[in-house]
């Protein structure tokens, strides 16, 4: 200190009343310097049992309370340079404390790069800077960005700042801010499936900083390749891919005798998903309406390339591009296809006009099954013989599955004129066949979360909640970053060997597995007895395979010569 007066080293108590001196100007009363830098002198007060103050002491004394007042004052940078120190102490326990309560003050040097305003701010409201996010950010007078070249510190003490503020917490990426997005009674519900809660725990949702402001402005390359690479660097910094995809999710917690947590699309994905961000050649594309490899190479460079953000956000799967460059069609999205139904739903109502009662009986009819796919108990099996094989239904341009040749045969009487006639089977509505679907979905799944439940890192992913119907599945599952398993779900209230329709992006979707030696991942599940005690699968593993060894036989088969 300035101030030179003579002391009693210690009071009473024992407690000094001065130290020796430190690198750094202290609060504390110290011994003048020439006197401790003497050897014998400075023994002679060790010996006394005078010490250096104690940092951490001294900060929470002096320092932490003039930190709080949001601005800067004459000791600043000496106080920073203080805290540096303390932040290289083996104490982990006082360091562990003083990280603690940094977080709680409003101490770090903040600048807007657009408005020029500099001001302190806490580690939550300020980011690093760097090119991704200045794009991101362009022009926002929002934003703020740590102030490092004001601290003028060496090498050395920039690294330390930084290291400092990172394990505080500021960032060099998004911030994902929670919200309670006050789902109503109705919202809840559907989200638990109409299933009973006594109260609900908690419900969090996510916004991404900025996205909405992002979103509305003018979308250049540059600043969408910047949000591109910003979402894959929040990804990379998550240790594996469960808690990654977490990250694009909300979550919904409550009771009901046992603690449920249910996961949605977070507020952010939604936006994401359903907003044309992504740009090709000049134009710009909502996620589904494009697949990955059609993406340019400038979002895959530098580390940019992640299918896992592809997938999360909903990209067009490649087979699906393939097809309908093949065949000229397009495969809806969600939004697409439900302004689909809603036109064929107009369609048919106008149509109901002229139909007679038989037609409008079996529109109106209903699945009605004995017991839920959750009462019945899981029967399943793989297929090992040859007792199933394939026909192709030329009519409607499905393959379908049958037991036996004979089987199919039985399907037809001789006429009195000799003339071979098909079957008549009673028509069955659209509407029955869904539910019939739905029954048989419900009921593969439980039997697959059986089979992956003691996988932690495994995740069985339900492609058409995910928007994803008519690519030639129903189900995936993943495990780490690999699919390892595709299943497409066939039902029917009949037994084993009723006819099956699988449609032809299914068998091709099949067939490219298999060309590209992956053909034991995709399997069909076939339900037997859907909706009845006696319900079983029946799973078929690598179709193609068992095709070729001639396990099942296509019957007969329509085929494309190029």
């Amino acid at each position: 200190n300035n101030e030179t007066k003579q002391v009693i080293p210690f009071q009473a108590s024992g407690k000094p009343n001065v130290f020796l001196p430190t690198k750094e100007h202290s609060k504390y009363l110290t011994v003048k310097n020439n006197i401790a830098k003497n050897k014998e002198a400075r023994k002679f007060l060790e010996d006394l049992g005078l010490t250096t103050p104690d940092l951490f002491a001294e900060i929470n004394e002096f320092v932490l309370p003039k930190l709080k007042e949001e601005n800067t004052y004459p000791e600043y940078f000496q106080d920073i340079k203080k805290i540096l120190d303390a932040f290289q102490s083996q104490n982990q326990e006082k360091r562990k404390r003083l990280i603690q309560d940094l977080k709680d003050c409003p101490f770090i040097l903040a600048y807007n790069p657009t408005t020029g305003e500099t001001k302190h701010l806490k580690y939550s409201s300020i980011y690093f800077s760097n090119e991704l996010l200045n794009t991101y950010f362009e022009n926002s007078t929002e934003v703020f960005y740590v102030a490092e070249e004001q601290y003028s510190l060496n090498q050395t003490g920039h690294t330390l700042l930084v290291n400092l503020l990172t394990e505080i917490g500021v960032k060099s990426t998004l911030w994902r801010v929670e919200f309670d997005p006050k789902f109503d009674w109705q919202e809840k519900s559907k989200l638990r499936n109409g299933n009973s809660c006594t109260y609900d725990i908690h419900c969090k949702d996510f916004k991404l900083d900025g996205i909405d402001e992002f979103l509305n402005s003018e979308i250049t390359l540059q600043k969408s390749v910047a949000l591109w690479k910003l979402l894959v660097n929040a990804i990379f910094k998550i240790e594996n891919s469960y808690h990654q995809r977490k990250f694009f999710q909300g979550e919904y917690c409550y009771k009901f005798y046992s603690e449920y947590t249910i996961n949605f699309d977070a507020y952010f994905l939604k936006k994401l998903k359903n907003s044309e961000w992504l740009i090709i050649d000049d134009t710009k594309y909502k996620p589904n309406d494009i697949s990955y490899t059609s993406l340019p190479e400038i979002y895959k460079e530098n580390g940019g390339e992640l299918h896992l953000l592809a997938e999360v956000l909903g990209f067009k799967p490649d087979e699906i591009k393939a097809i309908e460059e093949k065949t000229g069609g397009k495969f809806l999205s969600k939004e697409e296809a439900k302004e689909w139904e809603e036109f064929q739903k107009l369609k048919s109502e106008q149509s109901n006009n002229t139909k007679d009662d038989t037609q409008q009986q079996i529109e109106e009819e209903k699945f009605e099954p004995d017991l839920k796919p959750t009462e019945v108990e899981i029967k399943s099996r793989e297929l090992e013989t040859a007792d199933i094989n394939i026909a192709f239904n030329t009519n409607q341009g499905n393959i379908t599955l049958d037991r036996t040749e004979q089987d199919i045969n039985d399907n037809y009487n001789n006429t009195s004129d000799g003339q071979t006639t098909k079957e008549e089977k009673p028509t069955v509505s659209q509407n029955v066949l869904n539910d019939i679907g739905a029954w048989g979905q419900d009921y593969a799944f439980r039997d697959l979360s059986n089979e992956f439940s003691e996988n932690e890192d495994t995740e069985i992913v339900d492609l058409n909640t995910k928007g994803l119907k008519g690519v030639g599945a129903d189900f995936k599952v993943i495990k780490g970053d690999e699919i390892i398993r595709i299943i497409e779900v066939k039902s029917t209230t009949e037994k084993f060997g009723q006819t099956l329709s699988i449609s032809g992006t299914q068998w091709e979707v099949a067939r490219n597995y298999f060309k590209l030696n992956d053909g034991d991942k995709y399997w069909i599940y076939c339900v037997f007895n859907a909706g009845k005690e006696n319900a079983e699968i029946v799973k078929i593993k690598n179709p193609i395979q068992k095709w070729k060894e001639g396990k099942l036989l296509a019957h007969p088969i329509n085929f494309v010569i190029k």
